[in-house]
């Protein structure tokens, strides 16, 4: 169970730019493991992808970039790296990638050939990935942020830190996406 949705699949697989954003929120261990799934990274995200996020103070937060070290949720087991395995696998990142980034093409190639669920913010990866493998689950940064809030009943001001985190060290604006009204109501008295 996380939050109010069922995940049939045994593994979510992280796209980088959810990476960034649980990252930058100061509090990644703790709201992946506050979810009773595994968790995925592809090793070209991780090795290839600029996995950066803005460490600066928050009146001028891009005057700090530092890199994302997934080295110590590696070890910990809490995100496991993957590689593409199988002929169908690369025959899925192919197809993929002429719609896609290499990091997304490889993320949801992955996915959807395991028949695990995918974690991104991309909204063109959202729009693909619906359309092209609909079996699969897709959860967001603001789904798996919200399931923490609910099973770790975090306080308020907690909550607030870790959005501005992923506000402004990740640069990261959810507007159309369906919890942005939850995601408001913690800036509204800032």
């Amino acid at each position: 169970m996380l939050g109010n949705l069922t995940l049939p699949h045994p593994y979510i697989v992280l796209d980088a730019c959810c990476v960034i954003n649980l990252f930058a929120s100061g509090k990644m261990a703790e709201i992946l493991v506050s979810i009773p799934k595994s968790f995925a990274v592809a090793v070209y995200a991780v090795n290839e992808e600029t996995l950066n996020y803005y460490d600066g103070p928050i009146e001028n937060v891009r005057q700090i970039i530092k890199k994302i070290d997934l080295r110590p949720l590696i070890d910990s087991n809490i995100i496991v790296p993957v590689e593409i395995e199988s002929e169908e696998e690369q025959s899925a990142y192919v197809y993929f990638a002429t719609q896609l980034d290499d990091g997304e093409a490889i993320s949801g190639a992955i996915s959807m050939c395991r028949n695990w669920a995918i974690a991104t913010d991309d909204k063109k990866a959202i729009r693909v990935f619906k359309q092209e493998m609909p079996h699969i689950t897709l959860v967001s940064t603001l789904d798996l942020v919200k399931n923490w809030v609910e099973v770790t009943h975090q306080e308020r001001e907690m909550i607030q830190i870790v959005l501005e985190n992923i506000r402004y060290k990740a640069n990261y604006d959810p507007r159309n996406h369906p919890l942005y009204e939850w995601w408001k109501s913690y800036f509204e008295d800032n």
